[in-house]
């Protein structure tokens, strides 16, 4: 799902990573980090915004992750984005960051 063409499914299939967070005994995800946070330069700013908000599942459990995550989060290009959106995706990016 992660490397669909289709944003959407792209999207269910990040979300979905992020829920089994609690279940990853294996540490599959630590495998496909890099992969799963791709994802969050989609071209779609709502497809990044429901990604963000499924993130908070992920750093619960995964917290050896978050350094990679906080990285990520901070290096993001925003300039893609239109102006209305642009404060919002950095809004939740900033909620995550306060988090950690």
């Amino acid at each position: 799902m992660l490397f669909d063409e289709k944003s959407y499914i792209k999207m269910r299939g990040f979300r979905i990573i992020c829920k089994l967070s609690k279940w990853d005994k294996k540490n599959k995800i630590n495998n496909i980090i890099d992969s799963l946070l791709q994802v969050l330069d989609d071209e779609k700013p709502t497809i990044v915004r429901l990604c963000l908000s499924s993130l908070n599942n992920l750093l619960l459990y995964k917290i050896d992750l978050s350094e990679k995550v906080e990285s990520k989060l901070k290096n993001m290009d925003l300039s893609k984005y239109k102006d209305s959106m642009k404060p919002l995706i950095q809004k939740d990016i900033d909620c995550i960051l306060n988090q950690l």
